[in-house]
């Protein structure tokens, strides 16, 4: 198995800063300071790791006020003292804590979601006039040219600006539904 080399810059880089700070702060390189350090280092070291189940633990982290901190060390010494040999950490004083009110507080039901304003149906459209077949109707609109109406007549009348769509389909071209429908009521078509 191979080692991971040692990255010699930041090893310079990191003494620096640890140089830097005891500069900054002398009373850490004090024998009393040093002391305090092997003592947590030694609580650590007893202190047994435990995993957590995969239940979905989820941490939550928050600030106590110091007379809420203090209570909670209190109800630690008096729950350690009902269960010897157990060593209760301020986690688990918590999580007890918190279990037991959420247990007794009175469930309160969830506050039902508004209903939706009622939405009014749309109105009903009257059904769509079908377009006269596009044969038929070339038929009636070359009748109808040949009593004296322009193309640009037509054209005005059924709202276009010229007459170049309609010469388009007299010759075969297409047209919309609602543009033959307008042709069809201009000229008297059914």
């Amino acid at each position: 198995m191979s080692e991971r080399p040692i990255d010699l810059a930041a090893l310079r880089d990191g003494t620096v800063a640890l140089r830097a700070l005891a500069r900054a702060y002398p009373d850490l390189t004090t024998p009393a300071s040093g002391a305090r350090l092997a003592r947590w280092l030694e609580e650590q070291e007893a202190t047994p790791v435990r995993k957590l189940d995969d239940s979905g633990s989820v941490q939550i982290n928050f600030r106590a006020p110091s007379a809420l901190a203090a209570s909670l060390e209190v109800e630690r010494v008096r729950l350690s003292a009902a269960t010897p040999g157990l060593v209760l950490s301020a986690s688990d004083v918590v999580r007890v804590l918190l279990a037991r009110a959420l247990t007794l507080a009175p469930a309160t039901p969830p506050t039902p979601k508004p209903t939706p304003p009622a939405i009014a149906p749309a109105p009903a459209r009257a059904p769509k006039a079908k377009a006269p077949k596009a044969d038929d109707l070339r038929a009636r609109y070359q009748a109808h040219r040949e009593l004296g109406h322009t193309v640009a007549s037509v054209a005005r009348a059924v709202g276009l600006s010229d007459g170049s769509l309609l010469s388009r389909w007299v010759r075969g071209g297409k047209i919309s539904d609602a543009l033959a429908s307008k042709i069809a009521a201009h000229i008297g078509a059914p």
